[in-house]
């Protein structure tokens, strides 16, 4: 198993995160400095100082971008300097002055913005919140919804589970059968499908919020809508060659880092099944994500435990 970055990943059924080196995380302040701040701050900041005085909201606002700042902020660091004036932000990248901009809407929240000294940098390198749209599917404008939200809480990852037993809802136009809906179970949503510029669109909504789309396939688990449609298991060779036709369409669409393709919670009886379809997916430039328990997979996937 590789760890990417150095770094386990972990998950619970919703969050994927993993720190930027081994070992548990402890929060650096007590739990007491942030009940007694003065508004809520979710997450709370690695560094606080707070002030005398409050900041007006119509006070003007200085952002100083630095790409050297990146040797202490990182890259999504930022750093904020509130007072009766005026306020600075001050981050080496855009992801930094973004997430900056999101400290200052909790700050100001309830009224004026309490002035204090803020620096800040994420615990944790991915910070992802999943939704199992195979099983339930969410039309496009809940996810941009959910989406906002992520940002305002500075998640910058959403794992988009787009295939389960119940229906097969990425848009795929070589076996459209794949989106047929009597193919999928009755009951769950068996007309809703995300097309191609549904997609694109997410990924481009997402990506203005500073948020990375992981989209997963599963495979060869939950698979039932696949079978059902193509008439064949994904672990047969006919399974094998549709299955690559997918993913060479479907990661078009992805322009992302990972790609997700499941493996929990089946029987695996074609045994190179998963090594096989892992290095399709990276011969596209993708990195693989595997289910963990799941398997067997190979040294190079990412492991996502659950």
């Amino acid at each position: 198993m590789r760890l990417s970055l150095s770094a386990p990943l972990l998950a619970s059924g919703l969050m994927l995160c993993f720190t930027p080196s081994h070992g548990d995380w402890t929060s650096p302040h007590p739990l007491q400095q942030e009940k007694a701040a003065p508004v809520p701050l979710i997450p709370f900041p690695s560094q606080v100082d707070w002030k005398t005085g409050t900041c007006p909201k119509k006070a003007p606002v200085s952002v100083k971008k630095n790409a050297s700042l990146s040797k202490t902020l990182g890259k999504e660091g930022y750093e904020l300097q509130v007072r009766p004036n005026g306020i600075v932000i001050r981050s080496a990248t855009d992801a930094g002055v973004f997430y900056d901009r999101r400290t200052l809407d909790q700050l100001g929240a309830r009224g004026d913005y309490p002035c204090c000294d803020i620096k800040d940098s994420p615990a944790f390198a991915i910070r992802c919140f999943m939704h199992d749209a195979g099983r339930h599917f969410r039309p496009v404008e809940t996810l941009k919804a959910d989406i906002d939200e992520m940002a305002r809480l500075k998640i910058n990852a959403f794992h988009w589970h787009l295939t389960d037993y119940p229906a097969w809802r990425i848009q795929c136009k070589k076996y459209p059968i794949l989106n047929d809906p009597s193919k999928r179970i009755k009951g769950r949503d068996v007309n809703d499908t995300y097309t191609y510029d549904q997609i694109r669109d997410l990924f481009r909504y997402a990506r203005k919020r500073h948020i990375q789309i992981i989209p997963e396939i599963d495979m060869p688990g939950h698979s039932q809508p696949f079978a059902k449609a193509m008439k064949t298991g994904m672990q047969t060779e006919k399974g094998v060659s549709i299955l690559k036709d997918v993913v060479d369409e479907a990661v078009s669409l992805f322009p992302g880092r990972f790609f997700h393709m499941g493996s929990d919670e089946a029987h695996i009886s074609m045994k190179d099944f998963i090594p096989r379809m892992a290095e399709h997916i990276r011969g596209k430039g993708k990195e693989v994500i595997v289910w963990s328990p799941g398997g067997p997979h190979d040294k190079d996937s990412v492991l996502m435990c659950w």
